[in-house]
């Protein structure tokens, strides 16, 4: 049980911080970074 929570608790914050973590999401990455340009 504990395992499968740690997995789960991983998996959540690798996205959401998936410029450090194993999964990678580039697509979402350049969508936030062309996002905060607009706002300059």
């Amino acid at each position: 049980m504990a395992l499968i929570t740690a997995s789960i608790l991983y998996v959540i914050l690798d996205m959401e911080y998936s410029r450090f973590g194993l999964i990678r999401l580039d697509a979402k990455n350049s969508v936030l970074v062309d996002m905060a340009e607009s706002m300059k």
